[in-house]
Parts: structure tokens; sequence; C-alpha cells
């Protein structure tokens, strides 16, 4: 998500200023938190990092989605054409992590800080 909003911005820049204020504090939130992640020592300050790592990375959904503050992520049962995609992303990518990892032997049902 950092790359596609860091791709997005230079465009937005000119024809909406706004939106491309809003792209770069999301970008600056998401770098911020995504550097608090690698830097803990404890799961639970692991886990709080990584929560407002995402909740910065879904407003740079929302951003350029064009979707309103109050759109929610919709997993399973989608009935918006956002949610739908995302599900359907998510799912292909899922499948080629899984593949990988069993591709060198490794467990893909095992989680780290995901339970």
């Amino acid at each position: 998500m950092y790359h596609l909003l860091s791709s997005y911005l230079p465009y937005q820049r000119k024809q909406h200023p706004a939106r491309a204020k809003r792209i770069n504090q999301t970008l600056v939130r998401i770098k911020k938190h995504s550097t608090r992640v690698i830097s803990q020592n404890t799961t639970s300050l692991i886990e709080l990092a990584e929560a407002h790592a995402t909740k910065a990375y879904w407003s740079g959904i929302k951003i350029v989605a064009k979707q309103t503050d109050d759109w929610t992520r919709v997993y399973p049962r989608a009935s918006d054409s956002l949610n739908k995609a995302l599900n359907i992303g998510y799912t292909l990518l899922a499948s080629k992590v899984s593949s990988a990892l069993n591709a060198h032997n490794l467990d893909a049902s095992i989680g780290i800080l995901h339970f």
C-alpha cells in the first residue's frame, strides 16, 4: 500500500490538493507505525504497533478507492465491489504465499502473531 500511495500522490497534487495532503499524511503514518512494529520487543507492543499501521493502511485504501469515511472492510459475504475485489485479491495472494511456503517445506498453517 505504501508504494501504491506513493505512486498515486504526484498525480493528485495538481488535480486534488486536499486528497494529496491526506495521502501524504497516511504515508507518514504508515511509515512511522511500520518502523515501530520492527523495533518492538514484546508481542503486545508488536500487535499494538501493527494495529496502528493497519488503521493507516485502511485509511489509504479509502483514499485511493474514493470511499467515504463510513466504509468498512467486509469479509466474507461482501456486497460492494471494492470489498469483493479485495476478497478475491487477498485469496489469490494467500494462495501464492501458501504455495511458496510449501515449496520450501514450510508449514503454511502456522501463523506469526495472528491467532
